[in-house]
C-alpha cells in the first residue's frame, strides 16, 4: 500500500478513535460506578440464577454488552470496566494481579 493511503487509513482512524471517547464521556454508563477506595469502578449486572458470571470488559467495545442477553438466562451476568477503562477512574495503585483481586472484592462488598 503506498505511503498516502497508510497514512490517510491512519488519520481516519484516528479521528474515529478521537470521536468515539468523546462521545463515550458523554454518555451515562448503564448500571453503576462504585466506590472502590477513592476511586469509582464501573459494573453493570443482568440476569437472575444460581450461576455467577464475570466478564472483565476492559479494553472497551459493545462486544462485552452484546453477550449480557445470551448469557443472562444461564445466571446473574456482572460486567466491569478495569480501572482507567470504560467509564471507571484511573487508579492511583500499581496494576498487580493483589490489586485487581482486592478492586473486584470492594465491588462486591460496598
Amino acid at each position: 500500500m503506498p505511503l498516502p493511503i497508510q497514512s490517510l487509513l491512519l488519520a481516519i482512524t484516528t479521528v474515529y478513535q478521537i470521536i468515539a471517547c468523546l462521545m463515550e464521556n458523554r454518555t451515562p454508563p448503564p448500571g453503576q460506578r462504585i466506590d472502590v477506595g477513592g476511586y469509582a469502578l464501573h459494573l453493570y449486572t443482568l440476569g437472575m440464577g444460581p450461576q455467577t458470571i464475570v466478564l472483565d470488559h476492559s479494553l472497551g467495545g459493545v462486544e462485552g454488552y452484546l453477550l449480557l442477553p445470551k448469557l443472562a438466562p444461564l445466571g446473574r451476568v456482572y460486567i466491569y470496566d478495569r480501572a482507567g477503562y470504560g467509564w471507571s477512574d484511573q487508579s492511583p495503585y500499581r496494576r498487580t494481579s493483589d490489586q485487581v483481586v482486592k478492586e473486584l472484592d470492594a465491588l462486591w462488598s460496598p
